[in-house]
């Protein structure tokens, strides 16, 4: 199995705890973790060459959230400035990839692909097939294969 690594990242309002896995060259940021055994499956399925981070929100008390967090304040924030983006003409050049999970499992389907469309230009992915809300955890073979294609390495 994997070894994991944790850490705590001290920020001005932020505590938050997150681990390593591997030490390949390549880095890969990823999904928060409900569970340190997807982390490791996560890391298996993508191989040595790449190391990988990972957020870990149920620490004890290891994660502190910023005072004003992601609240319907912050949430309607987004909306005006993303609204405000859209308005101006503006779009990423950034190229995504993004997968909502399956319908009949409880996913998003196309819907994250779609609202990611609005504001970025080069948009890729689709729907993972058996899979709900957290694909990384349910599928983490999918998710190495697509993100490898995705970057040119698969």
């Amino acid at each position: 199995m994997t070894a994991l690594t944790h850490h705590v990242a001290d920020l001005t309002e932020v505590r938050l705890h997150y681990v390593t896995a591997g030490a390949g060259g390549g880095r890969l940021a990823a999904w928060q973790a409900a569970d340190m055994v997807h982390v490791a499956g996560c890391h298996a399925a993508f191989g040595p060459a790449f190391q990988l981070y990972c957020a870990r929100y149920a620490g004890l008390r290891r994660f502190r959230s910023a005072r004003n967090g992601y609240d319907k304040k912050t949430v309607a924030q987004d909306i005006a400035d993303t609204e405000a983006f859209r308005a101006q003409g503006k779009s990423s050049a950034m190229p995504i990839l993004v997968f909502g999970g399956d319908r009949m499992t409880r996913g998003r389907g196309m819907t994250a692909m779609e609202s990611w469309a609005r504001v970025a230009q080069k948009v890729s992915g689709g729907v993972a097939e058996k899979c709900g809300h957290w694909i990384p955890e349910e599928r983490p073979d999918f998710v190495a294969v697509e993100v490898l294609k995705h970057f040119g390495r698969g």
